[in-house]
């Protein structure tokens, strides 16, 4: 549903440009894309006045990360879209890093990581989106479709609604961001 959104949005010459969990809400099931604010049609410049890169590091495509703007198009939801779905598979950010040079290098250098023990058809969806050339990503419709197609292949496992999905991605996000504190004198607890 959301590779259908953003799809839609292609098709109306709108690149979100800040495609991430904390953008996509779900409303009676349904996820919904939402923040357009650093949005640009095709033509417009992908940078921020001041020249500033603009989008959420984690999800950045390289080329955005390389702060190509002619290159900005709509290829980099498609790899936030990839990004996001990583995440949801396994728990954590296909490129980590401390530092933004960090996370950069990582993005810019490493292959797209493994999903071992995922059907080999989703990992390489994934993988594609992921894919550091923009030429070599998907279109969204495409992202869509081939998506819908290979849902009801799953070989045994249970459909889990959406909405449990991104509750559960974004309680163990909080959980990282967040870890409860320990009062002073409590040994660890279980």
């Amino acid at each position: 549903a959301v590779a259908r959104a953003v799809a839609h949005a292609h098709a109306r010459g709108v690149i979100h440009r800040d495609l991430k969990p904390g953008n996509i809400l779900v409303d009676a099931g349904e996820p919904v894309l939402t923040d357009f604010g650093v949005a640009r049609g095709p033509e417009e410049a992908r940078v921020t006045e001041t020249g500033e890169m603009v989008g959420t590091p984690a999800y950045m495509s390289p080329e955005q990360l390389r702060g190509e703007a002619k290159e900005a198009g709509p290829a980099v939801d498609v790899y936030a879209l990839g990004a996001i779905l990583f995440e949801l598979l396994s728990g954590r950010l296909p490129f980590e890093g401390a530092t933004m040079i960090e996370l950069s290098s990582k993005a810019l250098n490493d292959p797209a990581p493994r999903l071992p023990g995922y059907d080999p058809d989703l990992e390489a969806i994934v993988r594609r989106c992921l894919a550091r050339a923009p030429a070599d990503r998907p279109e969204a419709r495409a992202l869509a479709e081939r998506l819908e197609r290979w849902a009801p292949r799953r070989r045994g496992r249970a459909a889990v609604p959406a909405a449990i999905l991104f509750a559960l991605a974004g309680a163990s996000l909080w959980a990282v961001a967040s870890p409860p504190a320990t009062p002073a004198g409590a040994g660890p607890m279980v």
